[in-house]
Parts: C-alpha cells; sequence; structure tokens
C-alpha cells in the first residue's frame, strides 16, 4: 500500500514509535543495568555512574580511619604536666630535665609542660610566681599531673587532697621495683588522713641526682592523671627501668 499524502513514511513513524517505547531498563537498578550492557558500553556507563562515588567514598573511610587511629594513638588531654614547688633547682636544671624525657622516646613536645615558678608561702599555700595562671585552676584543671617537691610541699593545703595512690597511677611491674629500690613513699595524706603509698623519693633516682643537686627531700606524686601514658613513661626515664 502505497502512503498516504498526509501520512508520515514508515520508517520515520517506526523510529517515533521506537523512541515512545517505555524504556524497559527505567525501573532496573544501575547495577543491573550496567551487567546488561555490552563489554564495549561498561566502562563509560562504570565512569558515569558509579566511579565518582566509589572515589569518594573511599576518600572519605580513609579519613575516619586515620581519625580513629589517631585518636586512639594521641594521649588524650595534657601528656605530662610537671610542677617544681618550693625546689631550689634552677630553670637551666629543670630544663635539662625536661629536655632528657622528651629525646627519652620521643614523645610529643606539644603534650609536655614544666612548670618551676611555683612556691609555698608563710601559710603553707602554694603560690604562682609569674605563671599566666594560678596553681589551683591548672591543678584543678588538668594542665599540672605530676608534682616534684618536699613533704611539706605535697602537705600542704592545696595540695594533699588531690594527691593519688601510686597504685592508681602506675604499673604493677613499676610498682615493685621501686618497692625493691625503696623508692616508695608513705604519706599521712587524704581525708581519712591513713597513710598510703602516695609518693616516690626522687634521690633514689640517677637521673635526679645527675640533673640536679640531689636534694634528698625531693618527692615525686601525681595528680588528677587523666593518661598515664606519659606519666608511666616519666617514672621510668627517672628510675631507669
Amino acid at each position: 500500500m502505497q502512503d498516504k499524502p498526509d501520512m508520515l513514511p514508515k520508517d520515520t513513524q517506526a523510529d517515533i514509535d521506537a523512541l515512545a517505547r517505555p524504556d524497559a531498563s527505567q525501573h532496573e537498578s544501575k547495577w543491573v543495568t550496567f551487567r546488561n550492557l555490552p563489554k564495549s558500553h561498561r566502562w563509560p556507563y562504570f565512569a558515569r555512574h558509579f566511579l565518582w562515588p566509589i572515589v569518594i567514598g573511599v576518600v572519605v573511610l580513609a579519613a575516619i580511619i586515620a581519625f580513629i587511629v589517631n585518636m586512639a594513638v594521641t594521649p588524650k588531654g595534657q601528656g605530662l604536666g610537671v610542677a617544681f614547688i618550693d625546689m631550689k633547682e634552677s630553670t637551666q636544671q629543670m630544663n635539662a630535665l625536661e629536655d632528657g624525657y622528651e629525646h627519652y622516646r620521643q614523645v610529643n613536645k606539644d603534650l609536655v609542660t614544666f612548670e618551676n615558678d611555683f612556691y609555698l608561702d608563710s601559710d603553707n599555700r602554694v603560690s604562682a610566681g609569674n605563671s599566666q595562671e594560678t596553681f589551683d585552676v591548672q591543678l584543678s584543671g588538668g594542665t599540672l599531673n605530676t608534682l616534684i617537691s618536699t613533704r611539706s610541699g605535697l602537705e600542704s593545703k592545696d595540695v594533699r587532697d588531690y594527691v593519688e595512690p601510686l597504685d592508681q597511677v602506675l604499673t604493677s611491674h613499676q610498682l615493685n621495683t621501686l618497692r625493691d629500690r625503696g623508692a616508695i613513699v608513705e604519706l599521712p595524706l587524704g581525708k581519712d588522713g591513713s597513710t598510703k603509698a602516695l609518693a616516690l623519693d626522687l634521690n633514689k633516682s640517677d637521673e635526679w641526682r645527675d640533673r640536679t643537686d640531689g636534694d634528698s627531700e625531693a618527692l615525686l606524686a601525681f595528680v588528677n592523671v587523666q593518661n598515664t601514658q606519659y606519666v608511666r613513661l616519666f617514672v621510668d626515664y627517672m628510675f631507669g627501668m
């Protein structure tokens, strides 16, 4: 039959009908469509629909893993904050201790603070000299977690209720080793007044004697320790363990 003048050619109408026909794959997932494509068409389809989402997903996953690892291996809060109270050692001697510790196991220097501008006043209270913050703020806020002082310094009104028993900070191995060396000092501190192992005698520390004047009254104690990693490392450094 010959096409009527007002009718489209059959080939043109067939093309229009093909274009108007519903896409059989429109309700398929992109993954199913990808699998059904000829091999020569798969890569362009994959690059268009899957490549960038996969790249973005890998980058996000890597960032999450890096964040988790960083949180796991980085000490939380202050690593080591040392306060020297009423000690006669010079700033140069204290700096020598700090430098020795920072190079002992390559610790993060940003997490280490040494303060040696504290002294006892006539009321047996700890006063801050030229420090920007008061001793109480640094002590309660966690900036300081390690004290080096005399017995009277640890028994002062500002310190005595903060000092923690050694067994809450150090490992069993450290405690046993220090006990064998006679370095553990018991003090009647705390609200109940009972005597507990609360300090270490720095006269038993070769590192202390070598870098300072070897004051026999120097004691090492701990307060508000939130992370024990750097504190325990400091004890290993001071007592050669």
